[in-house]
């Protein structure tokens, strides 16, 4: 009888964990990605302003310190950056050898991106073969797009 009444009662806390924790973890899941999304999406607007005049005046692609900044964030967490000018060209990058000149013309954020709209999302990444999380950013100068910056981590 005891032991009937033991396997009954593990039986209930063992449901009621289930029908708890599931949801629970549904929404942290939820939370933690839409708090990436934010840090990354901060941290986009904040080096679309500080790269902001050299795509202005066209000379961001010949910058060394455009670069030395993309390379100094990249550095510090696991994370990809680009900056495009508004044709789509990459002008800095956190892998230069690839980012610069490279036409990202073809990527669905940065085309959203130089329409003016921030943009976040997961694809498929073709080129690193692997699940991309990504934030896109318009670089504004007044009313104008002049640029586009995009942070991707897998």
């Amino acid at each position: 009888m005891r032991l009937r009444l033991l396997f009954v009662l593990v039986g209930v806390v063992a449901i009621v964990l289930l029908a708890h924790d599931v949801p629970l973890a549904s929404h942290l899941e939820r939370v933690e990605r839409d708090r990436l999304a934010t840090k990354l999406e901060r941290d986009a607007f904040i080096l679309a302003g500080r790269v902001e005049e050299a795509l202005e005046d066209g000379t961001a692609a010949d910058d060394p310190a455009i670069e030395a900044l993309v390379a100094r964030y990249s550095a510090t967490e696991d994370l990809r950056v680009v900056v495009v000018d508004p044709d789509a060209v990459g002008v800095a990058g956190s892998e230069s050898e690839r980012s610069v000149g490279e036409d990202f013309s073809n990527r669905p954020e940065f085309t959203t991106a130089l329409e003016g709209q921030p943009t976040t999302g997961e694809r498929q990444s073709v080129t690193l073969g692997e699940e991309l999380f990504y934030v896109a950013v318009p670089v504004l100068s007044g009313d104008d797009v002049v640029g586009a910056v995009r942070i991707s981590a897998p």
